[in-house]
C-alpha cells in the first residue's frame, strides 16, 4: 500500500514539475536581438514606467509597449541579457536583480535599470521538454525568475521547474528588412537611432540607412517590412517624399526622403515585401540616404506643422531587423 501511495504521489509531482534541458549557446527558438513578449500562467512581465528603479511586474496581456522585450545574447558570458523597448534617448534599460547581501537569492526582486550591475543582469534562458522555458540569473541556477501582485522576483526552483517558473517567450515581429535590391544590402548607418542632433540637445528618433556600396548607388528599392495600412504620403520641406504606414502589429514605421512620391495612397493596403517607393535625398537631406522611423502608438497627423510625429513613442527599429548587422560610419 505504501509502494501504491508513493507512486500516486510521484505521478501528481510529474503532471506539474518539467525537467530541463542543458542550455545551449544561443538557446534554441531564440534569437539575439529579436522583440519577444514574456508570459508566465497568462500575464506577460511588464514595465510600469520609464525610469531608474521602474518596477517589474505581471500584467495581463494588453499589448503595450512596456510587455516588450530584446534578448540579447552576450557570447563572452553565454548568457543573456533582457532589456526593455522602452527607453530614453536610446538607452535601453535592461532587467537587474536586487541582490541581497550581495548576492543573488530566493527572494531577490527585479527591477529595470541602466546597467550599473553586469553580474545580476546575465540570465540562461533554458527551454524545457514541453517548448517553455526557465529563465534563471547566471550566477545561482538553484532561482528562476517569477512574479508576484507585488513584483517580479527571483525564487527558489531546483533542476525541476514548476509551473510558476515556466515562461512562454513569443517573438512579437517577423519584419522583413526593406532596404535591399539585385542582391545588395544597404548597412551602413550615418545616423543610428538615439545619436546626438547637431541642431540642439534632442535625439535622432530613427535610422539614417546611406545608400553606398561600391559607390553611390541611387534608386535603390523599398518595400513595406510587414503587412499594413498607409496612413499618410506626400511631402513635407524637412522629410521630404514620404510615407507612413500603420502595420498590422500595431506600429508605425515611416521612410522619409524617397526620390519620388510613393505609388501609393492613403488607406491602400500594403503587403510585406511590396514596393513603396524608391531611396532619394528629397527634402532636407544631404545624400541619399533612407531615414526609418518606429513608432509604439499609431496616433500620426500628416501633412507640415510643428509636430506631425510624436518623436517621445518613437524606438529603436534596429532590433528588430536580427538577420543585418549595421555598421557606423565613420
Amino acid at each position: 500500500m505504501r509502494k501504491f501511495f508513493a507512486a500516486v504521489a510521484a505521478a501528481a509531482v510529474a503532471l506539474t514539475l518539467t525537467p530541463y534541458r542543458a542550455a545551449a549557446a544561443k538557446t534554441a527558438g531564440i534569437v539575439s536581438g529579436g522583440v519577444y513578449t514574456l508570459s508566465c500562467g497568462g500575464r506577460n512581465l511588464s514595465v510600469r514606467e520609464d525610469k531608474n528603479g521602474a518596477a517589474v511586474f505581471g500584467s495581463s496581456p494588453d499589448g503595450s509597449w512596456g510587455q516588450r522585450f530584446v534578448l540579447r545574447y552576450d557570447p563572452s558570458e553565454d548568457a543573456y541579457r533582457i532589456y526593455s523597448m522602452i527607453s530614453e534617448n536610446g538607452r535601453r534599460r535592461v532587467i537587474d536583480i536586487i541582490k541581497k547581501s550581495r548576492k543573488v537569492v530566493a527572494g531577490c526582486s527585479v527591477e529595470i535599470y541602466n546597467p550599473v550591475d553586469p553580474a545580476a543582469q546575465l540570465f540562461k534562458i533554458i527551454r524545457l521538454t514541453n517548448g517553455k522555458f526557465k529563465i534563471s540569473p547566471k550566477s545561482n541556477p538553484d532561482v528562476a525568475l517569477t512574479y508576484s501582485k507585488a513584483g517580479a522576483s527571483v525564487e527558489s526552483c531546483g533542476k525541476s521547474v514548476p509551473a510558476a517558473f515556466q515562461w512562454e517567450i513569443k517573438s512579437v515581429t517577423d519584419w522583413q528588412y526593406m532596404f535591399i535590391t539585385n542582391g545588395q544590402i544597404a548597412t551602413v548607418l550615418s545616423d543610428p537611432f538615439g545619436a546626438p542632433r547637431v541642431e540642439g540637445s534632442s535625439r535622432h528618433k530613427g535610422l539614417d540607412i546611406v545608400a553606398e556600396r561600391r559607390g553611390k548607388i541611387r534608386g535603390y528599392t523599398l518595400s513595406s517590412v510587414a503587412d499594413g495600412r498607409v496612413i499618410y504620403e506626400g511631402y513635407s520641406k524637412s522629410a521630404g517624399n514620404y510615407i507612413a504606414i500603420k502595420l498590422n502589429d500595431g506600429f508605425t514605421v515611416r521612410f522619409l526622403h524617397m526620390m519620388n512620391r510613393s505609388p501609393k495612397r492613403i488607406n491602400d493596403a500594403v503587403k510585406k515585401g511590396e514596393t513603396i517607393g524608391y531611396v532619394g535625398t528629397s527634402g532636407n537631406s544631404t545624400g541619399y540616404h533612407l531615414h526609418f522611423d518606429c513608432n509604439t502608438v499609431g496616433a500620426y497627423r500628416g501633412g507640415e506643422g510643428p509636430k506631425t510625429v510624436n518623436y517621445n513613442t518613437c524606438v529603436d527599429p534596429e532590433p528588430f531587423f536580427t538577420d543585418v548587422k549595421f555598421t557606423r560610419r565613420r
